[in-house]
């Protein structure tokens, strides 16, 4: 299990030394509170999140 740890963090490292790894961070993490925002914003009537039916 260490081992893992291990290379999980070794390849974390190596990983964010590209300079597109960052760049891509970046835009993924606007495009996703972007659609948050969209998805808070609009609410569809007779839908939920959990439906349940009886």
């Amino acid at each position: 299990m260490t081992d893992l740890l291990q290379i999980a963090k070794r390849e974390i490292k190596m990983g964010f030394r590209n300079p597109w790894s960052y760049s891509f961070l970046i835009l993924f993490s606007v495009f996703s509170l972007c659609l948050l925002l969209i998805n808070s914003q609009n609410e569809v009537s007779g839908y939920s999140g959990v439906t349940v039916q009886c």
